[in-house]
This record gives C-alpha cells, structure tokens and sequence, in this order.
C-alpha cells in the first residue's frame, strides 16, 4: 500500500544563488524535466538557471518567487519519479510564497499561470512601500507557547505603533513586519513585555518590504484583477486539500474562495503555527510529511512541535 503524504513547501528565504544547478543537470537525463525549465523560460523571459545562479538576481523579489516555484515543481518531479514507492498525496500546504507551490503540486492551477502571478505577487509586493519605509524583525525565545504570538500581538496591537504580527512560524518564532521607524521602540517595549519567557531574541530581517503586513493592502485589487485576467483558477477537483496561509483552513473550491484567499494572503499574517498543528493532528490520515524547497526551512518548525518531517534534497 502507498503511502499518504502530506507536501509542505517553504517559502521566500529558501533560496540561495545556484540554487537550480543541479536540477538542470539531472533535466538532461529527464526530458519532461527539461520541458520544466524551457517552459519557465518561455514564459518569464529569461534564462532561469542563469538566473537563479546571479547572487544580485535571485534575492531580488520580481526574480526570487517565479525562481522559487519553478525550483520546487521541479523538485516535485523529481520526488514523483526517483522515489521508489513514492505516496500518494493527501494534502499540501505552503509557507507563503510556497502556498503556489502547493496549489500548483495538486493540478489546481498551471504552472505558466502561477510563474506570471508570483512574479506580478512580488512586482507589487515590491512597489507597494517605498524602499527603507518599511521592515521586519523576527522574535526568538527558548519558551515554547502557543500565547507566543498572540501576547506579541496583544503588545503591538496596544502600542500604537505601525506593526502586526506577519508569521506565526512556530511556537517559538514571529515576525513582526510594518513601519521601519516604529522597529527600534518595537525592540525595547517587546524584550521588556515578554519578559516571561526565556531568552527572547529581537532579529532585523534583511527584506526589501514589510511583507504580509497592512501596509501591503494597496495593492490586494491590482493582484486580484491581474490574476483574475488570467483565469488562474483551472481545477477544483484537488483544491479541497490545499492549507490556505490566511485561513489556515483548507480552501472551499469555489472560485470565489480561491480569489479571496490569495488577495488577502497579501496583506494577512501566515498562520503556519495553525496550519501544522492542523497536519499534526491530521497525521492519522498522513503517514509522512515531506517538505520540498532549496533547503529545509520548515522542517525545524514542526521539530518545535515533536513531529518528525523528511527533506527530499531533489537529486
């Protein structure tokens, strides 16, 4: 019997310059995988293998999400066709960027579609907040909690200051994203807040935009109707087991369903901490969890909740 598999995809971060050499190295032994990286080509208007290996190009946002979904459906090939006894899908889940990932690994969308929504996601992303104007810093501490991130989000929303919580990662990390100017008081009033839990780290994030947070509301419209024009929504039939980030529930498989929740992913926080205690507590219907991406990102936030995951290297 095959097993079930639940496919986690990672997300903005992941990436690292060269990071679809070897995929294209192994395309040349797999035709249809080699179709992969020409379609990708084709359709964004540049080399991206060459690309992806350019270290000013594939941290680059317009660049970095096109990259980074060609790099784990090429992956996702790879799983289904060099694994003996590979699984059958159960559900899939992304962390932000890597819920396209997700819908695109069930059938429910393209991959030409998704490569051209992504890379307008992140051209708008982009433009939406001047650059320097905005910010992110992630929250560390030794104390593993579920009122982690809601007492974060308690203090923020009471300060009076332009941030909110943009990542519930794991029982022990949040991001924080908003107003650059409002980062350095965010830092002594959180340290001095959270002073109940162990070894609370404050971490400035090297990002271009403060991702995921309100300050990207502007451009929710714009993406929709792009991706509308598109006609991204394809396929219902697999979308049903497909975690949504701004939900943290899996998608409802009308079309209206699908549009909202990936204009409002934008400006919303990720609830991954959500989304994988809801696979964790799925793992009756799941025999394995296997994460797919340059590297293993996700892979130590479910270690925060005891769950084991395998990282499949790809080639």
């Amino acid at each position: 019997m095959k097993k079930k598999i639940n496919f986690i995809y990672t997300g903005q971060g992941s990436q690292y310059p060269g990071m679809l050499d070897e995929l294209a190295e192994t395309a040349k032994k797999y035709p249809v995988l080699k179709r992969v990286f020409e379609e990708a080509s084709d359709t964004l208007g540049y080399d991206v293998v060459s690309t992806a290996a350019n270290p000013e190009l594939v941290g680059l946002t317009e660049y970095t999400q096109p990259l980074l979904v060609t790099q784990e459906y090429a992956q996702s090939f790879m799983y289904s066709n060099t694994k003996d006894n590979p699984g059958v899908m159960k559900s899939a889940a992304g962390h932000s960027l890597g819920e396209y990932s997700a819908l695109l690994s069930t059938g429910s969308v393209g991959f030409s579609k998704t490569l051209l929504a992504v890379r307008k996601r992140g051209q708008l992303m982009q433009r939406a907040v001047p650059l320097g104007v905005g910010s992110m810093a992630a929250l560390t501490t030794k104390t593993k909690s579920e009122n982690f991130g809601k007492d974060i989000s308690n203090i923020l929303s009471k300060s009076g200051l332009e941030l909110s919580v943009a990542n519930y990662n794991s029982l022990s990390q949040i991001v924080i994203s908003g107003a650059k100017s409002d980062m350095s008081k965010a830092n002594d009033l959180l340290i001095e807040g959270l002073s109940d839990y162990k070894k609370v780290r404050f971490i400035p994030l090297d990002v271009s935009a403060p991702f995921h947070s309100p300050m990207m509301t502007t451009i929710e419209s714009e993406y929709e109707q792009y991706i509308r024009g598109l006609s991204y929504f394809e396929n219902n039939t697999n979308l049903t087991s497909v975690y949504s980030n701004y939900s943290s529930g899996f998608y409802k498989g009308t079309e209206a369903d699908f549009y909202e929740k990936l204009k409002k992913q934008i400006s919303s926080p990720v609830r991954w901490t959500e989304i994988m205690k809801k696979v964790v507590d799925n793992k009756s219907e799941c025999d394995i969890i296997v994460e797919i991406g340059p590297k293993p990102i996700l892979k130590g936030m479910f270690r925060t909740m005891n769950v084991d995951v395998d990282f499949f290297e790809g080639v």
